[in-house]
């Protein structure tokens, strides 16, 4: 029996087959720049156009939020995301757009940055295996990056879609640790 994990990927490498997507672009495995013949140009994903263009050309984790991880958690985020979270970063890309009809960018501006602030901070561990204190600590950063907190709610929306409806996390439900930390004197 495949774990909810592997089955949401597998659906997700099928519905990319069925429209001519290439599953593994190739990419810089330093900086996660995906070489430009090979970005997944979301609006033509869609059968949209949009301007200006949505396209997915890198697996980075952006300098904003690493600066934002780090001030958090006191440790370095990485530059690129991590295999695993880069297989759930086109997973749910196809997913938003092709499955669930949204705007490409809603993923690209919404549910594309607020992803990349939670895999910095959970690096080596796998999208199913996040715990609390790993999102607690990505809300806390990404609140950091928009002085709105726009950020904030976009990632603790994607953590709702993407990881409790879909039971990809062993640890349910997540949207829970989506609160600033308070501070005790």
């Amino acid at each position: 029996m495949s774990s909810p994990y592997s089955s949401f990927i597998s659906t997700a490498k099928i519905r990319a087959e069925q429209n001519n997507i290439n599953w593994n672009p190739q990419y810089d495995p330093t900086s996660g720049k995906i070489s430009k013949d090979e970005w997944w140009d979301l609006s033509a994903i869609a059968g949209k156009i949009e301007r200006p263009r949505k396209v997915i050309s890198s697996f980075g984790v952006n300098a904003s939020a690493r600066d934002a991880i780090l001030a958090v958690t006191g440790n370095e985020a990485p530059f690129i995301m991590s295999p695993h979270w880069i297989e759930l970063f086109k997973a749910i890309a196809i997913h938003d757009i092709l499955i669930k009809g949204r705007t490409p960018g809603n993923f690209a501006v919404n549910v594309g940055e607020s992803f990349r602030v939670l895999a910095g901070c959970a690096n080596a561990v796998k999208p199913e295996d996040i715990t609390h204190d790993i999102v607690r600590n990505a809300y806390i950063a990404a609140l950091l990056m928009s002085a709105s907190g726009k950020r904030g709610s976009t990632l603790q929306a994607t953590i709702s879609t993407w990881f409790d409806s879909t039971g990809i996390a062993n640890s349910r439900p997540l949207k829970q640790a989506c609160v600033a930390r308070v501070e005790q004197n």
